[in-house]
């Protein structure tokens, strides 16, 4: 789990390489009108800390809830495998 939640938070610096992604960030922040536990505006560290305060009983809960006995489908996709120097279909079913 610690190991998931680093992935996540450090994902957070390449999200904001480009201005534009900052500012899509933060507006839809305020486009959704997004509040944090005190009713205030929600903001990049509330953001953070909800993936912080995830616990393991809380991953359990949606396990139980969504998935534990639900039917499911599973579909592996592969790239084509074409003979060197041939030109692959571009849609092609098998």
């Amino acid at each position: 789990m610690v190991r998931a939640k680093n992935n996540i938070l450090s994902s957070y610096s390449n999200r904001f390489e480009l201005a534009s992604s900052k500012a899509n960030y933060l507006s839809n922040f305020w486009y959704l009108d997004l509040k944090n536990d005190s009713n205030k505006m929600y903001n990049l560290p509330d953001d953070v800390n909800r993936y912080r305060n995830v616990t393991r009983e809380d991953i359990m809960n949606v396990y139980r809830k969504y998935i534990k006995g639900k039917n499911s489908s599973a579909i592996n996709v592969q790239p084509l495998k074409v003979p060197k120097g041939e030109k692959a279909e571009k849609y092609q079913s098998l």
